[in-house]
């Protein structure tokens, strides 16, 4: 009973660590060298088994006839899975991966499709757990920064549904209340209570429940002292294995993708005047952006304002991702997005009444649109102004 306990349990520390472990309780069993698993003579016999699977794990297989088996892998055996590339079906997702994305986001075709080669370079190396000791991959860092609404975290729901399968994957920790390291390793690393009993992160219970396959957004990081973030961030970054969490327990971080966001460089545009046509502070705004991003020298100056040195090297200036405000063909499609997706929402579904709405003609539709736009739109609001419309 013990051992099926711990081969069930809901806590990762609660189950067995290693096969080692399970196989020492295994045999002593068998040879009934201790009396705690001395099978009562009122319950049936259950035969346990280990089978080695071809790829290198194991399988715990319980027998009480021929007839009558129930198989389960031995999730401390994934460590010994065989390395395999990624296969053509994989591959042929991940290069398909920007045009799925621009379902989902709106504004961001240049950042999608970079982020989509990003994927495609990485993933193969990360497809597989292995032992601590072997791990060689890092988190995959992101940093997402531009003007609020302007589609990052439309960005982290979809690569989350796209390379994890559920937005479940995605945890979004707020870091606009940090002002100390003490309050940094809170939300990341856990803490030890006055008895010296582990107090574990939301990234820690969010890391053991989705087992090391996560997608996390550091939301509002740029507002925190830079110094505190690359003191608490910089082993995350660097290290396959992160052991500094409030529990000793070693965690990979290569299957960890890391987004942290924020607003720096929505004041690029606080010299436009807010008393001229709309339209021409779409057009300033576009100006001021292009001309932003096109010199390296002026968002490296302008990124150390924020972070250190040693942080933007981690993370790599190619997987920092500046969002553009949107410009009218983009208002236009975020407008029309978010229509179709409130009529979705309209529908009837299970157990609820719905309304099944359409529209007397292709005028009726774009007439909407447009008054989507012309009334919906507030430029320093940008997207949360047309959904809050719609």
């Amino acid at each position: 009973d013990r051992m099926i306990l711990k081969l069930l349990a809901k806590e990762p520390q609660e189950r067995y660590q290693t096969i080692e472990e399970l196989m020492k309780d295994l045999h002593r069993f068998q040879n009934k060298q201790d009396k705690k698993f001395e099978p009562a003579k009122a319950i049936r016999e259950i035969e346990l088994d280990v089978k080695i699977n071809n790829d290198g794990t194991a399988n715990l297989v319980f027998s009480e006839s021929e007839e009558k088996k129930f198989e389960m892998l031995m999730e401390p055996s994934i460590v010994n899975k065989e390395a395999a590339p990624v296969d053509f079906k994989n591959i042929e997702a991940l290069v398909d991966l920007p045009e799925r994305l621009k379902k989902h986001v709106i504004g961001a075709e240049n950042i999608l499709n970079r982020l989509g080669m990003l994927m495609l370079v990485t993933e193969d190396a990360r497809n597989l757990k292995v032992s601590d000791d072997k791990a060689k991959e890092r988190v995959r860092a992101l940093m997402a920064l531009g003007m609020t609404s302007t589609g990052k975290t439309e960005t982290a729901k979809a690569l989350a549904r796209e390379l994890y399968g559920s937005e479940s994957a995605l945890i979004t920790i707020d870091c606009g209340q940090v002002k100390t390291v003490h309050d940094l390793k809170v939300l990341v690393l856990g803490v030890r209570d006055h008895y010296g009993e582990p107090i574990a992160s939301d990234f820690m219970k969010h890391f053991d429940r989705n087992h090391g396959r996560l997608l996390v957004v550091l939301d509002e990081l740029a507002k925190v002292p830079k110094d505190i973030t690359t003191a608490l961030l910089y082993d995350i970054l660097r290290e396959p294995v992160v052991r500094t969490f409030s529990d000793g327990k070693p965690r990979q971080m290569g299957q960890v993708t890391l987004i942290m966001t924020g607003n720096a460089g929505e004041e690029w545009f606080v010299d436009i005047p807010r008393d001229i046509p709309m339209y021409q502070q779409m057009v300033a705004m576009k100006e001021v952006y292009e001309k932003s991003v096109a010199d390296p020298q002026f968002t490296r100056l302008f990124l150390e304002k924020y972070f250190t040195e040693a942080l933007i090297t981690r993370v790599g200036e190619k997987n920092i991702f500046f969002y553009s405000p949107l410009f009218f063909k983009e208002i236009r499609e975020l407008a029309q997005m978010k229509i179709i997706q409130a009529l979705e929402r309209l529908k009837p579904g299970d157990g609820r009444r719905g309304w099944n709405i359409r529209f007397l003609s292709e005028k009726a539709f774009i007439d909407l649109i447009e008054t989507v736009e012309e009334e919906g739109f507030v430029i320093r609001e940008q997207g949360a102004s047309i959904d809050r419309f719609v």
